[in-house]
């Protein structure tokens, strides 16, 4: 049995559905792929259904009307720790739309529930246009998101790209940085590894 992949289609009306399921039992025929039908049926499926299509309302709506959206990702934690960090994003994605700069999408910040409840995922969708006044306040907003986050003591957020946002980050994590680092530079000493989005091994 090879790779087993999840696929989820939608469509933008019935006949536009029908017609992805169509093209989709096409290329199963042509790869010669099966079905998993043991995860098609009954409260597995249910299960599948709600934890892979349970949030895609509010994504839908925020990027479908542009094609173009951008999000703060707060993190991964338990739901009190995450619900506390969310708080701030009302006030502070209020300041942005009175300020013309992301539209008022009416989507609030969500919490949706990982590893059957014990986790959560929370996050903020901004609807926005590519302008560099745009980005510029969305940089503004993201920073004072990972400022709420320090202060407020919710963990590590997911975007800790780049080593300026480990750096921010480590002296309130334990200094998890120092050890990464040595481990970074144990697996690429000559520092070969692209590392603009992860850390690098400097001293």
């Amino acid at each position: 049995m090879g790779p087993g992949i999840c696929l989820v289609i939608a469509g933008n009306s019935p006949r536009d559905f029908e017609y992805k399921k169509r093209v989709l039992e096409e290329i199963i025929k042509e790869t010669g792929a099966t079905s998993l039908k043991a995860v098609e049926e009954g409260d597995v499926h249910d299960a599948f259904i709600w934890r892979f299509i349970r949030v895609t309302a509010s994504i839908r709506e925020t990027m479908r009307a542009t094609g173009v959206f951008g999000g703060e990702v707060f993190g991964t934690d338990s739901y009190r720790i995450m619900r506390n960090a969310v708080q701030h994003s009302r006030i502070d994605k209020k300041d942005l739309i009175d300020r013309g700069l992301v539209l008022p999408d009416n989507t609030d910040p969500f919490i949706t529930s990982l590893e059957q409840g014990q986790l959560t995922h929370s996050e903020v969708l901004l609807r926005w246009k590519p302008d560099p006044e745009v980005a510029q306040a969305a940089m503004e907003y993201v920073q004072k998101a990972n400022e709420a986050t320090v202060k407020g003591h919710h963990g590590l957020p997911h975007h800790l790209w780049s080593d300026a946002m480990h750096d921010f980050f480590g002296p309130h994590a334990c200094n998890y940085t120092y050890w990464l680092r040595k481990i970074k530079k144990l697996y690429d000493p000559n520092g070969v590894s692209e590392s603009s989005h992860h850390i690098s091994a400097k001293d």
